[in-house]
């Protein structure tokens, strides 16, 4: 399915709590509803009505704040010790470090690398690109 209740129906308690300790939108608001991919074995597909205690809600949370990409394997990874299990409860329901998934990034990683020799090309992309605009903005910070 092209969307996903971050939340489930199924285990919706309104008000709830995260790991940000903010209160979930929940109930029917169009906050709790988010388009994702539609292969069976990440994203929406893969979480079905999973919600562990920490999930890493991003209508909610930023999941900046939980995780980082590591720049050679292309994998996703948590940002320090307190991100950990909120990390890897997230990663381990939406399979977000799935075989596909890294080797996209790897492949979107490698297409930064070759433009920069080209600056004035380089910022075009960045700013025209739509695609993984955190995976970009942490390839300027590393570089710079």
């Amino acid at each position: 399915r092209p969307w996903d209740h971050v939340i489930p129906q199924s285990k919706l308690i309104k008000g709830a709590k995260l790991p940000s300790g903010k209160a979930d939108p929940g109930g029917l608001d169009y906050k709790n509803f988010l388009v994702s991919c539609n292969y069976k074995d990440t994203c929406g597909c893969k979480k079905q009505d999973a919600y562990p205690e920490k999930f890493i809600n991003p209508t909610v949370d930023d999941p900046k704040d939980y995780m980082t990409y590591n720049l050679f394997s292309g994998e996703l990874k948590p940002m320090g010790d307190e991100s950990k299990i909120p990390f890897e409860q997230t990663e381990k329901t939406i399979n977000l470090n799935n075989k596909r998934l890294i080797t996209y990034r790897k492949n979107f990683i490698a297409q930064l690398y070759t433009y920069l020799s080209q600056p004035d090309a380089f910022l075009i992309f960045a700013k025209q690109c739509k695609e993984q605009p955190t995976l970009i903005q942490q390839f300027i910070e590393g570089m710079l």
